[in-house]
């Protein structure tokens, strides 16, 4: 009994800090708490993936700040595990204690090169301070543990090992940011079976004034990979002045606005042909920041740069939606002897805007596939409603799309430029019910199905695309206007 005493008094508390809320902590009578101590402006706060990297989020500590450990018991043995923080231009600081002996782990060179700093003593509290200049993220703490053996930890980024092989791309395919916010370090991500690799850049999530975007650092290289050799490569972004950049492969053309005191956006700003690889690197001099990205396969894109208002004033848009409703046109397909379906793609938390894509699949119930108005796989009733009224509606004059399936998750990705000269590029990615026309303009949205029944028919009134039913009109989300 002694023994299994012994034993038990010798066990190992673990502290983590891999969450929000944990800077405050008790476990087995031993309470620590990360505090602001002397710094004026920041205290420990949690850098989670909104605010930093899914790939690392960490808990972040600022010269100043403090870390009180107390105990009933006296505490002996501490073991503390950092890592430099995120903030790639702040050096890894120092650290001392109250009391006790410490010894310094060494210097961190990354967020994922762990050190540990071992404590040893006979107190019932110590402070441990960070001192010198810079930053730290902390892991983990280990009181009256086996002293801790830090493996060198893999790279948690994507490579081209996790691209698909047979993947079906696009002509053009289109990259768009990733939802999350990334700042000044490496990052990587896939998009559309593309890879996006940094050596270091900026993701920034969109905001009610800006579009998302992912940028390259100054004097830092931006490269895309495929499992297919591309031929050119185009990006919708911003340059900064006196903008310059070279590529490994094929021939890059770019706006440079040298006598422009601002920086400048087009659609497109950088030009790639030629590439004839699955992998090219742009090394960037200056930063450029991107919208988004179109990936030629086929052949060289014949889209000329956007140096000044060479689109005839058209604006592009990034559009990205998280709900998307597949509607099987039985009427339509029964006329022209071929599958017609229009996927509508909306969001949950407001009504406007929509896009409505008119398409003619291979075949009955398989959407994965390429789509194009020039192949007329994407047909006339294609169309985006951006506000409320009437006129808030556009067209669709040219367009292509990409359709990808994993499991029960559909990728939808493509571009439209409409009659009122804009280009929206747009993205869904999830699950996406799909319905049949009497399903849908019915009983699904609400329509009243007590009526005789008869196909609907889609009618155009006013810019707007509206579908009648009987004697009775309703609009696209199944509200009765007339």
């Amino acid at each position: 009994m002694c023994a299994s005493l012994l034993a038990l008094s010798m066990a190992a508390t673990t502290f983590d800090y891999n969450a929000d809320g944990t800077q405050d902590q008790t476990i087995d009578g031993i309470h620590i708490v990360l505090a602001k101590g002397s710094n004026t402006t920041y205290g420990p706060v949690f850098q989670n993936p909104y605010y930093n990297s899914e790939y690392h989020p960490e808990m972040r500590l600022y010269l100043g700040n403090t870390i009180t450990i107390s105990s009933v018991e006296a505490l002996t043995n501490i073991q503390l595990v950092f890592a430099k923080s995120g903030a790639s231009n702040k050096e890894y600081t120092g650290l001392s204690a109250s009391n006790g002996t410490l010894v310094s782990g060494g210097v961190s060179e990354s967020t994922t090169d762990w050190k540990v700093d071992s404590w040893t003593g006979n107190a019932t509290q110590v402070v441990f301070t960070l001192t010198g200049k810079g930053q730290r993220q902390i892991q983990r703490i280990v009181i009256d543990g086996e002293p801790i053996v830090i493996n060198p930890q893999e790279n948690t980024l994507p490579t081209a090992d996790d691209l698909e092989e047979d993947f079906f791309y696009s002509e053009p395919t289109v990259i768009f940011p990733k939802d999350t916010t990334i700042l000044k370090q490496e990052y990587a991500f896939i998009d559309n079976n593309i890879l996006v690799h940094c050596t270091q850049g900026s993701i920034i999530k969109a905001t009610d004034t800006t579009s998302a975007y992912f940028n390259c650092n100054v004097n830092y290289s931006l490269t895309f990979e495929t499992t297919k050799p591309m031929k050119g490569l185009v990006i919708a972004g911003m340059v900064r002045r006196q903008f310059d950049a070279s590529v490994n492969k094929g021939h890059i053309e770019y706006c440079s606005p040298g006598e422009l005191e601002e920086d400048y956006e087009g659609n497109p700003v950088v030009i790639i042909t030629d590439i004839d690889s699955t992998a090219v690197t742009i090394s960037c001099p200056k930063q450029v920041r991107c919208y988004a990205v179109r990936v030629y396969f086929e052949a060289n894109p014949v889209e000329e740069l956007d140096c000044g208002g060479s689109q005839g004033g058209g604006e592009t848009e990034f559009l990205t939606f998280d709900k998307a409703e597949a509607v099987y046109e039985s009427e339509i397909s029964e006329e022209e002897g071929k599958p017609n379906y229009t996927i509508f793609l909306s969001n949950q938390a407001a009504d406007v805007p929509y896009m409505a894509l008119d398409l003619y699949p291979t075949a009955t119930g398989d959407l994965v596939g390429q789509y194009s108005m020039d192949d007329e796989t994407l047909g006339d009733y294609t169309w985006y409603q951006y506000g409320e009224g009437d006129e808030d509606f556009t067209w669709a004059t040219e367009g292509q799309l990409v359709i990808n399936k994993e499991g029960d998750v559909y990728s939808i990705s493509g571009y439209v430029t409409c009659d009122d000269n804009n280009t929206y590029n747009f993205s869904f990615s999830g699950a996406m019910p799909f319905y049949t026309d009497t399903e849908y303009y019915d009983g699904q949205q609400g329509i009243d199905e007590t009526q005789v029944e008869q196909q609907a028919q889609k009618i155009l009134r006013r810019g707007q695309l509206l579908i009648q039913r009987n004697h009775s009109v309703y609009d696209v989300t199944g509200r009765r206007v007339e």
